[in-house]
C-alpha cells in the first residue's frame, strides 16, 4: 500500500505531529502528515496539489474560508475545515468555498482521528478504482 499524504495548514503543529506519528492507526494505514504553519499560508495553494487530503486548521474563520476558496481553484482532492462552532450559515459558506467536510475544533481527538481515517479510506478506495 502506497503512503497517503495529508497536508495540515495552520493549527497547533505539535498536536498534529503527535496525532499522525504517535497513533498506531495512522502508521498502520501508512498515512503521513505534513504541517504547514500559519506563517507560510501563502505557500499552501502551490503545494496542496501534492497531497491527497488537505485539512485547514486556522482560527480565523474568514481567513480559513478565503484560503479554502483559493485552494479549491487549484486542488481537486478532499478539503476538510476545522472550525470553532458549526452552524447552518457556516456550513453553507464552507460548501460554497469548496469544503468537503467541516469538523468542530472542539471535537474529541478520537472523533477527529476517526474522521481523518474515514477520509483516508475513501481516498484509497477511489484511487483503487482508477
Amino acid at each position: 500500500m502506497a503512503a497517503l499524504y495529508v497536508l495540515v495548514v495552520g493549527g497547533a503543529t505539535q498536536a498534529w505531529i503527535d496525532l499522525f506519528y504517535q497513533h498506531s492507526a495512522f502508521n498502520q494505514q501508512d498515512v503521513r502528515g505534513v504541517v504547514l504553519s500559519s506563517a507560510r499560508l501563502s505557500a499552501a495553494p502551490a503545494i496542496a496539489c501534492s497531497f491527497e487530503l488537505v485539512v485547514i486548521d486556522i482560527e480565523n474563520t474568514t481567513d480559513a474560508l478565503s484560503l479554502c476558496r483559493r485552494l479549491r481553484a487549484l486542488y481537486r482532492g478532499a478539503l476538510l475545515l476545522l472550525v470553532a462552532d458549526i452552524d447552518a450559515r457556516l456550513l453553507c459558506e464552507a460548501q460554497a468555498a469548496g469544503v468537503d467536510e467541516c469538523i468542530a475544533r472542539s471535537a474529541d481527538s478520537r472523533q477527529l482521528r476517526a474522521a481523518l481515517l474515514c477520509w483516508c479510506d475513501r481516498i484509497r478506495q477511489a484511487n483503487s478504482l482508477e
